[in-house]
């Protein structure tokens, strides 16, 4: 017998029973409802990067007696809670507080049918992400569908016109706190529509979108710039400062009151035109500044713009995508090192145009040296510009960051200068790590001879000793000091070491998705707290 369909007189017997029992029949209905879904099944990134299946199901365990709450992407347990009689489909959907559709291609029948008949309500859903394609998705469908009691919700690709899908949400989820919409009939979509549901929903203080930069204008702009509760903003991939008025309106001091006062998260593409009629001083003072991301087109104000993320002391996560060739001075990166001592997650994305002396093992070793609680770690430069660092330049990352998880350094690891290190130099935290090559001194046995073995082994040690959690590593191959068909070999047998050593598997997050989750987890009901 299925367990949805349990016969209803155990419902009846419940009622006339005791607090332990009910507590005792809560848990007892828990396992149903994990086997109603049991074929739930999750994105990799979960909405955000680096969130895991098993951290879902800890959320969701929250309690003695809350029951599984989450319908899966794959629209299978829904079509299960389908099956069941009315009552029964009833009493499941009011259990449900996070929702995760995926309707797309070919649905299963019974879901079909339940959407066909309008019946798929969730009255008590607190956090829902719905990807609609292929028109499943109409007016009428995506209105029942909304909750007055939602807090988060994730919209992508739905069919239905704009202006609509923002009515709903103004009308039935006027406390909605989290909202991020990626929409694909913006046509009928005016920057006064969007104005005024951004200014009519008040509660809102986490806002993702990717919109069309034609509806971005001057008042909308200095309408999210003074928001005063507006903690996250993330506008990746819609260029919200391309017009001469936002940048205008961000960066010049033209506003004289503080902008983005309460803001946390900041995400957004700056490309500003080298012969800019506004001159730009960089982004603004944002003492409440935790995570930012930028992404640069190549622009004679790179510097200043990443120069003043000096100003903003509480930032614990830096992502910098810098998409042509640019010159960024060491000077500055490392006037940032200095004045955010709490920074846990820092990546830098660039091509130099060239490379300064003082981007060299002792720049890299000073910055390090401001930043002990920094945990994962990721550069990318230029191989013109690589050839002023020097493989010690591991050594630093052992002496000052303890706590490193991820490192990403398209260097060559020496293996001799690691092997002969003082004792001191380990890397006890580093799961993930990313290396151009490893370097050996002298030739390299050919795979089929005996000296090979040994190497093997020296080699395996080498992570053994230097690398006591590492469960897997990655490298480009382009080193010409070890011979190709050496390195296959080498690095098979240390993956295969990794593999089976008994060392727990990580879960991939980085310092920026746990910061993430730290900001919106206190929101009840929020996605990565559903039952709060």
């Amino acid at each position: 017998m299925h367990p949805l369909q349990v016969p209803e007189i155990l419902s009846n017997v419940l009622l006339f029973a005791d607090r332990q029992t009910l507590a005792a029949a809560a848990r007892v209905n828990s396992l149903w409802a994990d086997v109603a879904t049991d074929a739930c099944y999750f994105r990799p990134h979960f909405s955000i990067e680096g969130v895991q299946h098993s951290d879902i199901r800890q959320w969701l365990w929250r309690g003695d007696s809350i029951l599984r709450t989450l319908v899966g992407w794959t629209t299978l347990a829904l079509a299960n809670i389908a099956k069941c009689s009315e009552a029964r489909m009833a009493w499941y959907l009011r259990k449900i507080h996070l929702v995760d559709l995926h309707l797309v291609g070919e649905l299963h029948p019974d879901l079909e049918s339940l959407m066909e008949e309008k019946k798929l309500d969730f009255p008590n859903a607190r956090s829902m992400t719905v990807f609609a394609w292929d028109g499943y998705l109409q007016e009428t469908e995506f209105e029942q569908l909304l909750s007055s009691k939602l807090v988060c919700l994730d919209l992508t690709g739905a069919t239905i016109e704009s202006p609509s899908i923002l009515r709903f949400i103004k009308e039935h989820v006027p406390m909605l706190r989290s909202f991020d919409f990626r929409l694909y009939s913006e046509q009928n979509l005016t920057t006064g529509e969007l104005l005024d549901f951004l200014e009519g929903m008040p509660a809102i203080t986490h806002l993702e979108a990717d919109i069309d930069p034609q509806l971005i204008s001057e008042e909308l702009v200095q309408h999210l710039a003074l928001r005063p509760n507006l903690e996250l903003l993330s506008f990746e991939y819609s260029n919200i400062c391309e017009p001469v008025f936002a940048y205008k309106t961000l960066f010049s001091g033209t506003i004289r009151r503080p902008i983005f006062q309460a803001m946390r998260c900041l995400n957004i593409h700056l490309s500003i035109p080298p012969n800019s009629p506004v001159p730009i001083t960089g982004l603004p003072k944002l003492d409440n500044l935790q995570s930012i991301k930028l992404r640069l087109d190549s622009t004679p104000y790179v510097g200043s713009i990443i120069g003043s993320l000096a100003s903003c002391p509480l930032l614990e996560d830096i992502i910098i995508l810098v998409d042509e060739v640019v010159r960024i001075q060491g000077e500055i990166l490392l006037h940032i090192a200095r004045s955010c001592p709490r920074v846990r997650g820092f990546r830098l994305d660039f091509y130099i145009q060239g490379y300064d002396d003082e981007l060299n093992d002792h720049f890299i070793d000073e910055m390090l040296s401001c930043w002990p609680a920094l945990t994962d770690f990721f550069l990318y430069p230029n191989p013109e510009a690589a050839v002023s660092f020097t493989p010690a330049i591991f050594e630093s990352f052992a002496r000052y960051c303890p706590r490193l998880t991820h490192l990403k350094f398209l260097l060559d690891l020496d293996f001799e200068r690691l092997m002969n290190a003082p004792d001191e130099i380990k890397f006890p935290c580093l799961h993930f790590f990313t290396i151009n090559e490893i370097r050996l001194r002298g030739p390299v046995p050919e795979p089929n001879s005996d000296d090979f073995e040994p190497t093997a082994r020296r080699f395996t040690k080498l992570l053994a000793d230097r690398f006591p959690v590492l469960k897997s590593f990655t490298h480009s191959g382009n080193s010409p000091f070890t011979p190709k068909e050496s390195r296959p070999a080498l690095w098979r047998i240390g993956l295969e070491f990794l593999e089976d050593r008994d060392v727990p598997t990580p879960m991939f997050t980085t310092a920026g998705v746990e910061l993430r989750k730290r900001l919106i987890e206190p929101a009840p009901g929020s996605r990565f707290n559903p039952c709060s």
